[in-house]
């Protein structure tokens, strides 16, 4: 068997003459896979490779030019990459960042030119036009392989024949944290950075029987690597559209892959869940598992090589030099606790002085070698400090052993490292000063149980300014990545600072660091005793949320809380209290205090929900899906700034009380007398999610035909109800292209068995509608309280939807957000495209890369965010 390590490999020192090696090596050999697609085999890489680097090339983009590529990750973001680095430098763009992040990422990049896969809808065409660089969209050419891309775009002058890289032109351009403010560019060439990942394969015994599970960003160099790592093999990659560890589980049996990387964060949530999968361990291949960044958790390794009979394999790696150091299973039993030995460069341990220690001493790791970079290229002042001699000081300290093992044990750098999210607090501190009433700011970090680090914020009022730590964070979402928000905001007197001007930001932990935990920060309500109920309130959320204390004026939220945590704390606030509040409440009382006084007032909520209420800009109105709440459009209002007002149409019945609609037009007559108490006259606009979209139609008829005016009408991935419901056998068959003559017939009888369900469900449904609708409409007339099982909206919202097949036409404008259907899903095409159908007026469709539940969900509903953003301006305008 050929390995990475052979002979006739050891001049392959650029990408396209690697995938050139194994094209004629092994031609029909597969590179890249996709569920629900043709693998793509090294010849068709090869091919792909060639045709880009060709158009590439008649555009002028070739040697030393710069491309951003910003794609979804999967098999089409590893072709279009290493395209791009066959003829040129790629920079990949993280598809979170904002307008102003691309906009200072692109130009301290140098990017040259742009490649955008042709579905996302994404501020980077926008700012790439602002900026004069060209677009190229990247598109399929051949929608039933994976990978299988071409790129489109006019020729440009300056165009010339195919050239490819040579081992000493720049690879790729990244930043080292992600960040606008003070982020540092890493440029890395071709022959250092291939013969690096060429003896760390050969050390994991990595060959061209492997397939790696790619679960990482392939914007950041962990994915990159993951991809390249694969090629230099001669195997092949699969790739996680998303974490979950049902999707990763399945993948394992489907796929087949043999290795892996992953953080502690990761392998802990498979370890937890494999027992749920034990059925399926006969069919797992995975024999190496990499953790790249230190030593595993010690807890966790016995056990996942146990679970995998695998072995696990520790590393340590950086931007700036690729892989420093792993344990070798090739050189015999590795040294745990240790990330092994290095790999091609020379690692030192100095001491604050910059002088060597002696084995076992702890200090600052310094590396050299080849595969080390040259420098930041925006950063001169960073270089004098980053080099000493000649050798990089990579920030973390450790020490090296008798036997030449490196150990780490911190890290003298202030990035902060948010769960594998690289945080520069330059960048928070910047975003911080520009707020107004601001005179000072610092950002720290605090540890987290899970996430390692956690993001704090010191902030400094300016004189006769009273700050909120609310109204701090929502400006400074407007200004910043989520992953980049401070989760904790401390209002302190003073920054500490060294005599120079730096800002000391151990000082800040070391005197912040107790009042920067969930909970701590002070406030009035601080100054007295809780009361026994918020005492009580305290306890409960302190113990869902998974921390030590809660303030009485935390924020949810800020704390860290989610939908899901949301619905846990409601279901343990009715049980333990007897006193049942809908979930919407958080955002009218979002701190333990707050609720306290809900909870005391015993006041009805109504299904109007002020999410964010204040702004000078018409409100915008949102239904609720089938679950009846509004708790998850919290994202989407937060994406959509301040000055848009936002309001959730919650459902009836939450309350335990009132029982909830068992009619569509008493539910939206309701809505319209609600909403107008807020709003009296239009134009409205108007959205809904799921289930709520249909209701959004239906409320849209009704507000047009007693002559008001509905500027927006937005459908958040909702089925239409009308048309097929289902694809059939064959059709269902065609969705298995990898399935083989034997388990034909096993996916026929699932077939047929999930129709034989459904026809149940349907006559047990339209049965359970006859007597719960009765019972229903029975206590609604009489005033008496329901029981509690009626009362539940999101169990009668799958009855309500018999009435939503015979939808009245919508004469009049909407937009469409059409998440993916599941891969192998059995419902029809028209379950969303027969919106055309109903839509009279012009129907605009965004197509989203996310599934059904992750429209609301970041990052993906920043997408939406920002295409319903610009169709509230165009209806104000």
């Amino acid at each position: 068997m050929v390995g990475p390590h052979s002979p006739d490999m050891a001049h392959a020192e650029t990408i396209g003459a690697i995938v050139a090696h194994w094209a004629e090596r092994q031609p029909d050999a597969p590179v890249f896979l996709e569920d629900g697609k043709a693998p793509l085999t090294y010849r068709g890489l090869n091919e792909i490779m060639a045709e880009v680097g060709g158009i590439l090339g008649a555009a002028g983009l070739s040697r030393g030019k710069r491309i951003g590529l910003l794609a979804p990750s999967g098999a089409a973001f590893g072709s279009a990459l290493l395209s791009i680095c066959a003829v040129a430098t790629v920079v990949p763009i993280n598809p979170n960042f904002t307008a102003e992040e691309m906009d200072v990422h692109f130009r301290d990049c140098g990017v040259d030119a742009l490649v955008i896969h042709a579905g996302m809808d994404s501020p980077a065409r926008s700012v790439a036009d602002r900026c004069s660089i060209p677009v190229l969209d990247l598109t399929a050419a051949d929608e039933r392989v994976a990978g299988s891309v071409t790129v489109l775009g006019p020729p440009l002058p300056g165009g010339k024949e195919f050239e490819p890289s040579r081992p000493d032109d720049i690879l790729w351009v990244l930043s080292t944290s992600g960040t606008t403010a003070g982020k540092r560019i890493v440029a890395a060439r071709h022959g250092p950075r291939l013969v690096n990942l060429i003896r760390k394969s050969a050390s994991e015994r990595l060959g061209p029987d492997d397939r790696a599970l790619v679960m990482r960003p392939l914007y950041y160099a962990a994915g990159i690597a993951n991809i390249l790592s694969a090629c230099v093999t001669g195997g092949s990659a699969v790739f996680l559209p998303r974490f979950e560890s049902g999707l990763f589980f399945r993948y394992l049996a489907e796929f087949q892959p043999t290795w892996f990387t992953g953080g502690s964060t990761f392998l802990k949530e498979i370890l937890a869940e494999a027992p749920a999968y034990h059925g399926e361990r006969d069919a797992w291949t995975i024999r190496t598992i990499v953790a790249p960044l230190g030593p595993a958790d010690a807890a966790l390794v016995e056990p996942l090589e146990t679970l995998f009979s695998a072995r696990l394999i520790e590393s340590y790696s950086c931007t700036e030099a690729g892989v420093i150091s792993c344990n070798r299973p090739d050189e015999g039993e590795t040294k745990r606790g240790t990330v092994g030995r290095p790999i091609l460069c020379d690692v030192r341990i100095l001491d604050p002085d910059f002088r060597p220690v002696t084995a076992g001493t702890k200090g600052e790791i310094v590396i050299s070698g080849d595969a080390v970079f040259e420098g930041y290229e925006n950063d001169q002042t960073a270089n004098a400090q980053s080099f000493v001699d000649g050798w990089f000081r990579t920030g973390d300290e450790g020490f090296l052993d008798e036997d030449g093992c490196l150990s780490l044990t911190g890290r003298i750098k202030e990035t902060i490292n948010r769960g594998g999210e690289k945080v520069s607090p330059v960048e928070v501190d910047g975003a911080a000063m520009s707020l107004p009433g601001v005179a000072d700011a610092a950002t720290f970090p605090v540890p987290h149980p899970t996430l390692g680090e956690e993001v704090a914020l010191a902030v400094v009022a300016a004189p006769g300014v009273v700050l909120h730590e609310n109204e701090v964070l929502k400006q400074l979402g407007e200004k910043l990545s989520g992953y980049k928000l401070p989760r904790r905001i401390v209002l302190t007197d003073r920054i500490p600072k060294s005599d120079a001007g730096k800002v000391q930001r151990h000082e800040l932990f070391e005197r912040l660091g107790p009042f920067a935990g969930p909970g701590a920060i002070a406030t009035d309500s601080e100054a007295r005793m809780p009361s026994p109920l918020e005492a009580r309130l305290q306890s409960i959320w302190a113990e869902i949320l998974g921390i030590d204390r809660v303030g009485l004026d935390d924020n949810f939220f800020l704390l860290g809380g989610d939908s899901l945590q949301a619905v846990e704390l409601f279901l343990r606030i009715e049980k333990e209290l007897r006193c049942p509040l809908p979930v919407a409440a958080l955002f009218e009382a979002g701190s333990v205090a707050e609720m306290a006084t809900l909870i005391e007032s015993d006041q009805p909520q109504g299904c109007i929900v002020p999410i964010q209420p204040t702004g000078s800009r018409p409100p915008f109105f949102c239904i609720h899906g089938g679950s009846g709440q509004v708790i998850g459009f919290y994202n989407l209002a937060k994406r959509l700034g301040r000055d848009q007002p936002f309001y959730g149409i919650q459902a009836i019945g939450w309350d335990g009380v009132t029982p909830p609609f068992t009619r569509t037009s008493d539910m939206v007559a309701h809505y319209l007398s609600e909403l107008r108490k807020v709003q009296p006259s239009g134009p409205y606009y108007l959205g809904g999610f799921s289930f709520g979209g249909r209701i959004a139609v239906y409320m849209a008829n009704a507000l047009k035909a007693s002559g008001d005016e509905v500027e927006l009408l937005a459908i958040l991935d909702s089925a239409s109800s009308t048309g097929k419901k289902f694809v059939g056998l064959g059709q269902w068959l065609d969705r298995h292209p990898s399935r083989s003559p034997l388990s034909t017939m096993p996916l026929a009888l699932r077939y047929g068995w999930f129709r034989v369900r459904k026809a149940y469900d349907e006559i047990y449904n339209r049965g359970r509608r006859r007597i719960l609708f009765r019972l229903c409409e029975r206590y609604r007339r009489s005033g008496r309280k329901a029981p509690e099982t009626l009362c539940r909206p999101d169990r009668l919202s799958r009855l309500i939807e018999i009435e939503h097949r015979n939808m009245s036409p919508y004469e009049g404008d909407a937009i469409y957000f059409a998440a993916q259907p599941g891969p192998k899903s059995m419902s029809h095409p028209d379950r969303r495209d027969s919106w055309g159908r109903i839509i009279k007026g012009n129907l605009e469709i965004v197509q989203l890369d996310c599934l059904h539940e992750q429209v609301i969900q970041e990052p993906h509903v920043g997408t939406v965010a920002e295409r319903l953003q610009r169709c509230l301006e165009e209806g104000r305008g």
